[in-house]
């Protein structure tokens, strides 16, 4: 039985009623499997309030819940992580440390202190990066956390004794930047039964998640402006209040919703149109899984979670590209459902039971070298 020290700045049980990464979904899903057969202990600097408490195997030590009558609670726990970090994991006797790169810092200070491997969860293209991509606003927030925490991302990852990118994709980048960490590919866990695929008599409505630029919203804007007679539906737009809706023709735009998966179901078709590296196609893969026709851009992860089926792949970002294989599904739906089923069948490998066993694996493996060096 191993004792697993994880830092994760953000922790929130599954009855948090508020918006939620999904890396932090993934971490939560993970690690109570894998407390199941181990010891885990999360260090958070905020979420639960909760401290030395087990949630579904996992002891949960929250920060925030340490500050002294008058002070912030969030800001507390933000400034006060690292000490209390430390703290613990001498105190716990921790075996292998585990972070997002957001707490990288502190886990390599803690793997440096207590001579045990440091293992990192790659699941974001930006941690590539040493600068940060974005507007001025999101290199001033990344220029702060950066002064408050340390280098975090870029370099920092090689430092690591170990990573845990989240697909293929995201293995072979860390492979050609990072060489020295060996790297262990666990995917999110996507737990939900196999539907029966539908098939529409035709096309009636097309959704997708994600109203950015770089989420490809101006090709699905393109799109409804082409076929006024065909629903579509955009969720999760940052500018709308969570759960309101904006209706401009028969384009919807709904704000954030803790779960996608009505609006994915009443669709006949779902786009994944996206224009840069997405790092996993979680979207994908649940509208697979919910018996869904899916589509998808040719960036990062996305050829991977939909299987690498061509016709479910369009290779341009051409508006008329995507207008033209929406047409061919119209035509013949029965010939995408044929892809999407070998699709929908390699993601059985994404169950919480594959994935957290594939990270025990990992953390096995680790511990074992690092006892032998």
């Amino acid at each position: 039985m191993m004792r697993i020290l994880v830092l994760s700045p953000a922790f929130r049980l599954a009855d948090y009623n508020g918006p939620v990464g999904g890396g932090e979904i993934s971490n939560r899903l993970l690690l109570s499997e894998v407390a199941q057969r181990h010891q885990v202990f999360v260090i958070s600097a905020h979420g639960t309030g909760l401290w030395g408490q087990d949630k579904n195997g996992v002891s949960i030590y929250d920060v925030s819940s340490r500050a002294p009558g008058g002070v912030g609670k969030r800001l507390f726990g933000i400034l006060a992580y690292r000490h209390y970090a430390r703290f613990l994991a001498e105190k716990l006797n921790a075996e292998l440390v585990l972070a997002g790169t957001i707490a990288l810092p502190a886990a390599l200070k803690i793997g440096q202190d207590n001579g045990i491997p440091v293992g990192t969860f790659v699941r974001a293209y930006e941690n590539f990066t040493e600068e940060g991509a974005g507007d001025f606003r999101h290199r001033l927030k990344c220029w702060i956390k950066k002064l408050v925490i340390g280098q975090y991302r870029g370099s920092a990852l090689n430092r690591s004794t170990f990573l845990l990118p989240n697909s293929e994709y995201m293995a072979q980048k860390c492979v050609e930047l990072f060489p020295d960490p060996p790297v262990y590919v666990v995917y999110p866990p996507i737990e939900c039964p196999q539907k029966k695929f539908h098939v529409p008599a035709e096309i009636k409505s097309i959704c997708m998640v994600g109203t950015s630029k770089k989420k490809g919203f101006g090709i699905f804007q393109s799109l409804a402006e082409r076929m006024p007679l065909v629903q579509f539906l955009a969720v999760g737009d940052s500018e709308i209040r969570p759960g309101g809706v904006e209706i401009d023709g028969n384009l919807t735009r709904s704000g954030w919703v803790s779960d996608t998966v009505e609006f994915i179901c009443n669709a006949d078709l779902v786009l994944v149109p996206s224009l840069w590296n997405e790092p996993f196609g979680r979207v994908a893969v649940e509208a697979l899984r919910h018996g869904r026709i899916v589509l998808v851009s040719k960036y990062g992860g996305l050829p991977e979670a939909v299987g690498f089926q061509s016709r479910l792949i369009v290779y341009s970002n051409n508006v008329d590209s995507w207008m033209e294989r929406i047409l061919e599904v119209a035509a013949a739906p029965e010939i995408f459902i044929r892809d999407c089923g070998t699709a929908a069948g390699m993601s059985k490998r994404y169950s919480v039971v594959e994935q957290s066993k594939a990270l025990e694996n990992a953390l096995i493996e680790e511990v074992s070298r690092s006892e032998n060096a």
